[in-house]
């Protein structure tokens, strides 16, 4: 390629099975294109609706199955890397040379799903304890716990509000007699 032009992602695949062909060390024979491949993968941009676990899973399922090398089925993972996640892979040069296994395992990291803080909040409900369980078990003292709980009931109240407070609203209206 000339100096200054850009190629795409499916011709950086398909020079690097070349090379890896000629080079012998790709033992392995695809059974599909790598657009066949690509297109078996969903696109994961990291939002938080997104399991990054059951994205990889996928991606290590067909890798599996089709038999493709890691050093090309990484690349064909980046190429299905979408907003937030592109932007991460693209903030580092260290992830265009980190092994796949790593960069799965950094991806994991990044992308794993957080439970939120109702959740938390429920959760410790669901266990019965009471403030002073609470205030010993975590190492918090009391001060910040009276700034953290009335904070998690206001977002409670916030989020259930809609749902289950309705309110009926009366108008007040005057007669005239």
């Amino acid at each position: 390629m000339e100096e200054g032009a850009t190629a795409t992602m499916e011709e950086v695949i398909a020079a690097t099975v070349k090379a890896l062909h000629e080079n012998g060390s790709y033992e392995k024979t695809l059974k599909c294109s790598n657009n066949e491949i690509s297109a078996l993968l969903p696109t994961f941009s990291g939002d938080a609706t997104e399991d990054i676990e059951n994205w990889l899973n996928r991606v290590e399922a067909v890798q599996i199955t089709y038999g493709v090398d890691e050093r090309i089925m990484q690349l064909i993972m980046v190429t299905k890397l979408t907003k937030a996640a592109l932007n991460w892979y693209h903030s580092k040069v260290e992830y265009i040379t980190m092994p796949f296994k790593e960069l799965k395992q950094e991806l994991c990291n990044m992308f794993a799903s957080r439970p939120s803080r109702i959740e938390l909040v429920r959760r410790y409900l669901a266990t019965e304890k009471s403030y002073e369980d609470l205030k010993f078990s975590t190492g918090i003292p009391p001060q910040a716990l009276g700034s953290i709980i009335p904070e998690t009931c206001a977002d409670i109240y916030t989020v259930f509000a809609k749902d289950y407070l309705k309110v009926i609203k009366y108008e007040t209206v005057r007669y005239k007699l």
